[in-house]
């Protein structure tokens, strides 16, 4: 089906179709049979890295319109009569490093067992050769 897709579109690019004009120059090196000069891979690096960067731009500005829009100053109660005031944005910052944080603490308990263990384990390099049976033909 791709095939016949790819077929039409270049028969409509070489008839002047302006429908096909959008298509054309993506189509155009499939419709050689080869990749074209202006395909390559390095090409094709350059546009997975650009849009890589439009993604973050994109996070970067709907996280930069929510600090935004919620700007205004919120009250913060803690244990011991302690009273804060900030920006609810800071605030939401804050629960999530300390979320952040307190996830990286359960992990470490896990993260010294887990070196534990593989320093125990023999190294490659360490491990005795499996002896060979000597009462095996040699063929």
């Amino acid at each position: 089906m791709l095939q016949r897709f790819v077929a039409e579109a270049c028969k409509a690019d070489e008839n002047g179709a302006s429908g096909a004009v959008f298509l054309s120059c993506f189509l155009k090196p499939v419709c050689k049979g080869r990749m074209g000069a202006t395909l390559t891979r390095s090409t094709m690096k350059n546009l997975i890295r650009y849009l890589g960067l439009a993604v973050k731009l994109l996070v970067f500005l709907v996280v930069l319109g929510f600090a935004m829009k919620n700007s205004h100053t919120v009250d913060f109660y803690s244990y011991l009569g302690y009273v804060g005031q900030a920006p609810l944005i800071v605030m939401l910052g804050l629960a999530f490093l300390l979320g952040t944080l307190t996830g990286m603490l359960a992990l470490v308990p896990t993260l010294f067992r887990l070196r534990r263990e593989l320093a125990r384990k023999p190294q490659e390099s360490e491990r005795d050769t499996i002896p060979m049976d000597t009462n095996m033909p040699i063929v």
